[in-house]
């Protein structure tokens, strides 16, 4: 691969905000940013057009399906499928994400979820990992998820997914407080897995106690979990009390009000939020009706539930959750990109390849419009999707 400029944009790196800049790329990797424009030229120039917004790609750190696909189909054409349904919405890197289901469903998925990882191919969003949520869950707080598939925390039958997944697990989401000797609460902090509390109805002094051992992020935040009642205050309350949780948050106005996240914002501010979509296999396709689980799901006003009204995943995107990160909280741009770029890469271990416009690390990089909507995306310095033409 040659040498590439981007120049002519605004530039939003993820540390900085530049007004007028421009990014050379080189075998896949960002070589420079510089403010003003370039005094050589490349192999390859690439001239803005006027308004033109530069950013880092994306990473959605909680995906289980897209276009038809799920994670839990178990085969490595379905990641690949959703891997490569990615791209056109800004989304560069991603962690697929399984759902409670039997043993032998766990595995099929996590082998297929490990070979894309070891394997990134062309034209695709990278798999930077698995995020495991379940199946060590709390039954009262199961939301979407099946309940004759939950089980109690159990170190050997994680170790066996651990290695169905050749160790490619980087969060497990699950209830801490069902976990009584934190013998698995151990083993993946020994593991480097990171603990996400979620699907669980800790009271505020478990969840504040695990918070300053265990537990380092939350899951979907407010959202299966206990939560912010004045008498009886539960999971979601110790965390905002914490002020260093990072908290996983779906901002598609339906799982959490506007002004809900809002709220979020101003308390915790941009460094401890992480956009993520909970997307099911509905998204992407022109369809209101679909499954997760094997449990009927229908599409109704944007949200996406189950037969008894559960709210089951959603058909969220990542430049629409940048968007509505703006609209509902009033955050700058380079804010949003924090919570879209910055944090996920923090949570998907991947912060010394992804999400930031730095020199050294991989060339993905999104090209938005002044309306801030994708014109282009560039997965490891290869242009994978263009609404229009660049050049």
């Amino acid at each position: 691969m040659g040498r590439l400029i981007l120049r002519g944009g605004r530039i939003v790196t993820g540390d900085e905000d530049i007004s007028h800049g421009y990014v050379v790329v080189k075998d896949e990797k960002i070589s420079a940013v510089y403010s003003g424009s370039p005094s050589s030229e490349a192999d390859e120039m690439i001239n803005l057009t006027p308004g033109s917004i530069v950013i880092p790609g994306m990473i959605d750190t909680h995906l289980h399906g897209s276009d038809g696909f799920d994670v839990m189909d178990g085969t490595i054409a379905a990641v690949r499928s959703i891997a490569r349904s990615l791209p056109k919405e800004g989304t560069t890197s991603f962690l697929p994400t399984t759902l409670t289901g039997s043993t032998e469903s766990l595995v099929q998925a996590l082998h297929a979820s490990a070979n894309v990882c070891e394997a990134p191919e062309n034209g695709e969003a990278e798999a930077l990992g698995i995020h495991l949520e379940g199946p060590f869950i709390e039954p009262l707080k199961r939301g979407a998820q099946p309940e004759s598939a939950i089980q109690k925390p159990d170190v050997e039958l994680y170790q066996r997914l651990s290695d169905a997944s050749k160790q490619w697990i980087k969060i497990m989401t699950l209830a801490p407080e069902l976990d009584k000797d934190q013998q698995l609460l151990k083993a993946l902090n020994h593991a480097g897995v990171t603990v996400s509390a979620g699907h669980t109805n800790a009271n505020y002094r478990e969840m504040a106690s695990l918070l300053s051992t265990y537990v380092h992020q939350v899951t979907h935040m407010y959202n299966a979990m206990s939560g912010l009642e004045h008498r009886t205050p539960g999971a979601a309350a110790a965390v905002l009390a914490h002020g260093k949780a990072a908290m996983e948050i779906i901002p598609d106005g339906v799982h959490v009000h506007s002004d809900m996240l809002h709220f979020t914002w101003k308390l915790a501010g941009a460094d401890r939020l992480i956009a993520v979509t909970d997307a099911i296999r509905l998204k992407g396709v022109n369809q209101t009706f679909g499954e997760l689980g094997g449990q009927p799901v229908t599409l109704d006003g944007g949200g996406c539930y189950l037969s008894d009204g559960t709210l089951a995943g959603s058909v969220l995107t990542m430049d629409r959750a940048l968007n509505n990160l703006l609209a509902f909280t009033g955050c700058s741009l380079l804010e949003a990109v924090k919570m879209t770029a910055v944090n996920p890469a923090v949570a998907a271990k991947a912060t010394n390849r992804k999400g930031t416009i730095t020199p050294g690390k991989d060339a993905d990089i999104v090209v938005l419009t002044q309306d801030l909507e994708v014109a282009a995306t560039f997965v490891r310095g290869e242009l994978v999707y263009e609404k229009t033409p660049l050049k």
